[in-house]
C-alpha cells in the first residue's frame, strides 16, 4: 500500500479585543511570559493563559521541548502526555488518538475521531491528518476530557491543538540538518522578516526528511518497507494596527509518500477466500502476489 497525502490549508484568523476584562487577562498572561521565559502560554480556553492557571487537564509541550525530545510527528505525543495513546495504520501519518480510553472504533481514514485535531485553531475532521510534521512549532496542547463547550461536538475524548510559530516584527531565522542510519536525511528551517515596520510581518518555514526502508524485502522485484519521503512548507503573513486589530493569513502544504510498514506474515486463517470474496494474497486486477506488489 502506498500512502500519499496532499494537504492544503488556508486560514485567516481575526482577533479583536471586545471586552476590557478579557484584554486584561491576556495582558497579564503575556506579562508573565515576558518575566519568565520558561512559562508556557496556552489558549486552551480561547484566551492566552499560563498553563499553570488553566483549570482543566492539559499537557503543553513547547516548541523548544519538541526539538530537545526529538519529537518529529504527532504520533509521538504519547511519550509526554498522560492518558494519551496513539496507534497507527500503515505509517505514522495515519494516527489513531485515544484519550482516557475513548477512541475511534475502527480504522476508517475518513471517519471522525472522538479526539478533535486542530491546526492553529482550524478543525481538521479527517483523523488521518492528525500525524502532523512537528517543525517550527510554538507549542502543542493536549486537552484531556470533553471539550465540547469551546471546541465543538467531536471532542468527547479531548483535543490536540497544534500551534505554529507566528510571524514576529523582527528579522531572524534558522536552518538545521540531521543524518542517520538507513540513509536518513532531515532538513528544516525558517525565515522571519517584517515587510512594513510594526505593521506587516512574514514567516516562511519548511521541513523535509527522507529515509530508506529498514525492512528488507527478499521477494524478487519487491520494495523495501518502512521507507518515507516527506516535504512540508508553511507561510504566515501577519498584519496589525494601532487600534489593537490583527489578522494572520496562513498557508500550509504537506506531501508524504511512505511505504507500508513491513510485517512478517506467519500464516492465514482458514477460509479467507470466502471471507473476502477473493484471495487477499493476490491483486485481483494485476494478478501479482502480495509480496511482489509495490508498497507491500
Amino acid at each position: 500500500m502506498r500512502a500519499s497525502r496532499l494537504n492544503l490549508l488556508v486560514s485567516a484568523t481575526f482577533v479583536m479585543a471586545l471586552a476590557m476584562p478579557a484584554h486584561a487577562q491576556d495582558q497579564t498572561a503575556e506579562d508573565t511570559a515576558a518575566n519568565d521565559p520558561n512559562e508556557i502560554i496556552v489558549t486552551a480556553q480561547k484566551r492566552a493563559q499560563s498553563v499553570q492557571d488553566v483549570p482543566i487537564a492539559i499537557t503543553a509541550v513547547s516548541g523548544s521541548s519538541l526539538g530537545t525530545l526529538q519529537m518529529r510527528s504527532g504520533t509521538e505525543l504519547a511519550r509526554q502526555t498522560p492518558n494519551l495513546s496513539v496507534s497507527v495504520l500503515g505509517n505514522e501519518d495515519q494516527p489513531k488518538f485515544s484519550v482516557r480510553g475513548i477512541a475511534q472504533s475502527a480504522f476508517d481514514l475518513n471517519a471522525s475521531s472522538p479526539t478533535g485535531i486542530f491546526y492553529d485553531e482550524v478543525f481538521v475532521r479527517a483523523s488521518f491528518l492528525g500525524g502532523a510534521q512537528l517543525f517550527d512549532m510554538d507549542r502543542v496542547e493536549v486537552l484531556r476530557g470533553p471539550q465540547g463547550t469551546l471546541f465543538g461536538k467531536e471532542t468527547v475524548g479531548g483535543a490536540v491543538s497544534y500551534v505554529t510559530r507566528a510571524p514576529q516584527f523582527d528579522t531572524s531565522g534558522f536552518i538545521s540538518g540531521e543524518l542517520g542510519n538507513y540513509s536518513y536525511v532531515g532538513l528544516q528551517g525558517a525565515a522571519n522578516t517584517q515587510l512594513v515596520e510594526d505593521r506587516l510581518a512574514l514567516r516562511v518555514s519548511f521541513n523535509t526528511s527522507d529515509s530508506d526502508g529498514f525492512v528488507k524485502n527478499l521477494q524478487p522485484g519487491g520494495h523495501d518497507k518502512s521507507n518515507f519521503n516527506k516535504v512540508a512548507l508553511r507561510a504566515a503573513l501577519k498584519y496589525k494596527d494601532d487600534a489593537g486589530f490583527d489578522a494572520t493569513l496562513r498557508y500550509s502544504y504537506t506531501r508524504s509518500s511512505p511505504e507500508a510498514v513491513g510485517t512478517n506474515v506467519t500464516g492465514y486463517l482458514p477460509g479467507n477466500t470466502n471471507a473476502f470474496g477473493f484471495d487477499p494474497r493476490v491483486d485481483p486486477v494485476t494478478g501479482e502476489t502480495l509480496d511482489a506488489r509495490e508498497g507491500y
